[in-house]
């Protein structure tokens, strides 16, 4: 069996659950040990030290981001060290490329030279959108050696059955900027719409001077429902919609946990042509934009999905779940599949 080291598991984690690490812990195999699953950690990366001795791999997820979090620096040149003592012990070391690069702008010259330090140094890269393995062998990592594109695993889901449709769109998910939803609202005001289609916000808004953002384009039309808004109710709003919208702007993303679980709902999606969207489009299962003008086209459309998309979704899923997903890497990395 392999010991193994799963970041980040923290105190922050545990107390809101982030659901694609606890699906990533509960599916990986009998393989495999999370030695630090019940032992969360505020400290951060840190907390590694207490393991380094005991694990035979590492998984690595968001590592980017690590000069934003409590004493950044001190975390990011600590993570460097424990990289080169992992190579000298042999530790295997995973990184899943969630994104681009990091979503904030904060602490740039440290993420990009952390972003740059994690490709080099990893034996596996797990990436969730083909883009991904364009970016590795554009920045001279060869992908065809050391990494992978799987899809986000998904799980099929239901959502109540409705004959009422309340609102056209539905946004939902952490309501923070990268998203790229103020741009959006304005867009439909700057162009005279901000009144032609029912809107639906649901997530928590933050930080915020965000809110503030957010709320100046509130109308009797654009809703916020600005709370962690819980799993029943967003079925619930999927059920009463036409369209689930995304209008992430592209700079930073590749994959989306809420693209996956709306996707494995059956709702209909409408997302910009970028990453794991662009990559859902070309299986059928969503339909794509690359300007809002566009979006606006794809909006008025009564024939927008194909008639079969529901049966391509199923099938998808069946290729796609966590299951899949930890048979596929298990068997790539400590298979030598």
């Amino acid at each position: 069996m392999k010991k193994a080291y799963l970041y980040p598991v923290s105190t922050f984690y545990k107390s809101t659950p982030n659901q694609y690490l606890e699906e990533f812990m509960d599916n990986m195999g009998s393989g495999v040990h999370f030695l630090n699953r019940d032992y969360p950690s505020d400290r951060g990366i840190l907390d590694l030290w207490k393991y380094i001795s005991k694990i035979d791999v590492i998984f690595l997820n968001w590592i980017e981001d690590l000069p934003d979090k409590k004493g950044g620096v001190l975390q990011s040149l600590f993570f460097i060290l424990m990289t080169w003592i992992m190579k000298v012990r042999k530790t295997t070391i995973i990184w899943v490329m969630h994104n681009k690069e990091s979503h904030y702008d904060t602490n740039r010259v440290l993420k990009d030279m952390l972003f740059r330090f994690v490709q080099r140094k990893s034996d596996y890269i797990i990436t969730h959108s083909r883009e991904g393995l364009h970016i590795l062998d554009n920045n001279g990592v060869n992908s065809k050696k050391k990494a992978r594109y799987y899809p986000h695993p998904l799980v099929e889901k239901s959502i109540p059955s409705s004959d009422q449709q309340v609102a056209d769109i539905l946004i939902w998910g952490s309501i923070i900027p990268y998203k790229g939803i103020d741009k959006f609202l304005d867009f439909l005001y700057t162009n005279n719409l901000e009144k032609k289609y029912n809107i639906v916000i649901a997530g928590k808004v933050s930080p915020p001077e965000y809110e503030a953002t957010i709320k100046r384009f509130l109308n009797d039309h654009i809703q916020l429902d600005n709370r962690y808004v819980p799993d029943e109710v967003i079925a619930q709003y999927m059920a009463e919609i036409r369209v689930v919208l995304f209008t992430y702007d592209g700079g930073s993303v590749l994959s989306s946990g809420a693209l996956m679980d709306s996707l494995s709902t059956g709702v209909n999606i409408l997302a910009p042509h970028v990453g794991a969207f662009k990559d859902a489009q070309e299986e059928g299962l969503i339909a794509t934009y690359r300007s809002f003008e566009e979006l606006i086209e794809l909006l008025d459309k009564d024939d927008l999905f194909p008639e079969n998309r529901r049966e391509l979704i199923r099938q998808f899923i069946g290729e796609n779940n966590w299951e899949q997903f930890s048979m596929k890497v298990t068997h790539w990395i400590f298979e030598g599949g």
